[in-house]
């Protein structure tokens, strides 16, 4: 008797598990049909939704693209005004002068240093004769 008892309740506890889990389906079923029913109704806004955002992220992959090449345009730009000239030129041009009586200066100067060079040392070579010398 206790035994008919426990499948009695076991079976009870089933059926109402399996009603409640109809319930359940019917209720899922009846919020899937409504569900359907709004996403055919919905589909072409859905649809307008999804052309609209592609059509924004193409806008902003365009804009990106305009720029980064504007950037680099910017940059080579740049590059080419701050390159240095190569090391022959640059020497060259801080060397030679723009104007011929500059260029008379330059060599005036030099003549003047070579000449001043050479009479510091007959100077040295007269008085100190430890240092003639030295030099042989």
């Amino acid at each position: 008797m206790h035994r008919q008892m426990k499948v009695q309740e076991e079976n009870d506890n089933f059926q109402m598990k399996l009603s409640s889990s109809e319930g359940e389906i019917n209720t899922w079923l009846k919020t899937k049909q409504a569900n359907l029913r709004l996403n055919q109704a919905s589909q072409p806004d859905l649809e307008k939704l999804r052309v609209d955002m592609e059509l924004a992220m193409l806008k902003c992959q365009y804009e990106e693209k305009q720029r980064k090449r504007q950037h680099k345009e910017k940059m080579c730009f740049l590059q080419l005004q701050t390159s240095p000239a190569p090391s022959d030129e640059r020497l060259q041009d801080s060397h030679v002068p723009q104007d011929q009586i500059a260029l008379l200066l330059y060599c005036f100067i030099f003549i003047l240093l070579i000449n001043t060079a050479k009479e510091l040392l007959f100077f040295f070579v007269e008085k100190h004769e430890l240092f003639v010398i030295a030099l042989n």
